[in-house]
């Protein structure tokens, strides 16, 4: 077996160890999150794909593809791996602060979307 696209060799375990905790990882995951991963990650599907492959809305699939990463991220803590999963709030600190810019004072207020 040799590293395939999104091995990480930062993380510091060798690939059959790396891509074995990963799969343990995503198998304890709740179904519907374990789903709308596997068909994000493994098939490339878009969110509204798997929307109508699961029944839900894209909104829900978003929901689900997140907390699915945040679960990942909570299980392997404490590992090497932990960065590998990092939720996007750990990856990008603007989506910690809400993921809006604040503007400085005295600069017209954006429409909402």
């Amino acid at each position: 077996m040799t590293p395939g696209a999104g091995y990480p060799r930062e993380c510091g375990l060798p690939w059959p160890a790396w891509t074995r905790r990963i799969g343990e990882a995503v198998r304890r995951l709740p179904e519907r999150q374990r789903e709308a991963l596997e068909l994000r990650e493994r098939e490339g599907m878009s969110y509204e794909r798997i929307a109508a492959r699961t029944g839900t809305g894209p909104g829900r699939v978003a929901q689900l593809l997140e907390r699915a990463r945040i679960n990942l991220y909570d299980e392997l803590r404490g590992t090497p791996l932990a960065a590998v999963a990092a939720p996007a709030k750990a990856r990008h600190p603007q989506a910690a602060r809400g993921g809006r810019r604040r503007q400085p004072p005295g600069a017209p207020a954006r429409a909402p979307r």
